[in-house]
């Protein structure tokens, strides 16, 4: 009899958000890349609900994504769809 181990991943099911919330949280995005705002962003990717917090180094509307830095003025960067946004919090 062969036994394995069987790994459990903590995943969560995308929340899909109305038109409302979408147009909500690209207000919030554009305020906070306007005036250099303190964020946090709790997104979907790889099946795990995350939650980064940041600056907004650019919005990329042609490929539909922000970039997320820590420190305004640093070069490492995080990159998130605008459909993975779920939330967008203004610290």
């Amino acid at each position: 009899m062969n036994i394995g181990v069987q790994e459990e991943r903590n995943t969560k099911e995308k929340t899909m958000l109305n038109e409302r919330q979408r147009k909500q949280n690209c207000f919030q995005l554009i305020i906070a890349h306007k005036d250099n705002l303190l964020i946090e962003v709790k997104c979907y990717q790889d099946c795990h609900v995350h939650h980064i917090k940041g600056y907004i180094d650019s919005i990329n509307y042609q490929d539909e994504h922000i970039a997320i830095v820590d420190k305004l003025g640093q070069k490492d960067f995080t990159i998130i769809k605008f459909n993975d946004v779920m939330d967008v919090f203004i610290l």
